[in-house]
């Protein structure tokens, strides 16, 4: 008889948002966006770092392409048993932030020594680069990866990355940590 109405909530890229993360003894690291500062919690007080000097990134035309291109899409089933693929509600342009927050909205990682990864935001097509804060949420250092990767996890002794070769395929490498 009717149809269905679904609604999907409009994706605006480059929002400022916190990020959080969990160590393997259980703290949780939050990346706070305002001041971009790191603050452990779940051992007594709350340790909080230092604020970190960074320089916002301009949000380019060449950003905003990007961020279409790689939109999330929603898979929908239908009653009869098929499905559609729809994408989400984009932005209207303007909606787009001028500038860019110093890290994206899941951008961090614990590694199982403590120490917490953050991916910060780049220009478009620039290498990533993830600042690494120990457990006084003091920044230690900066490691930067080949283009067009991703650190998506750690081993003992390993960082993973994953990258899409030219096939479009998701590869996966190790570096030793």
């Amino acid at each position: 008889m009717g149809g269905a109405t679904v609604g999907m909530p409009k994706q605006v890229p480059f929002q400022p948002r916190d990020a959080w993360a969990v160590s393997p003894d259980g703290l949780v690291a939050v990346v706070r966006v305002a001041d971009y500062h790191v603050e452990w919690w779940g051992a007594g007080e709350p340790v909080i770092g230092p604020p970190v000097d960074y320089q916002p990134v301009p949000v380019t035309e060449a950003d905003k392409r990007s961020a279409r291109d790689n939109a999330p899409r929603a898979t929908i089933a239908t009653s009869g048993g098929g499905t559609q693929t729809v994408h989400m509600p984009q932005a209207d342009e303007s909606e787009w932030p001028s500038r860019k927050p110093p890290f994206a909205g899941r951008a961090a990682l614990v590694a199982p020594d403590g120490r917490l990864w953050v991916s910060r935001n780049r220009r478009a097509g620039e290498a990533p680069l993830y600042d690494v804060f120990d457990g006084s949420g003091v920044l230690v250092r900066q490691v930067a990866f080949p283009p067009d990767t991703k650190l998506v996890g750690f081993g003992r002794d390993h960082l993973y990355v994953t990258w899409t070769d030219d096939d479009g395929l998701v590869r996966l490498r190790r570096y030793r940590g």
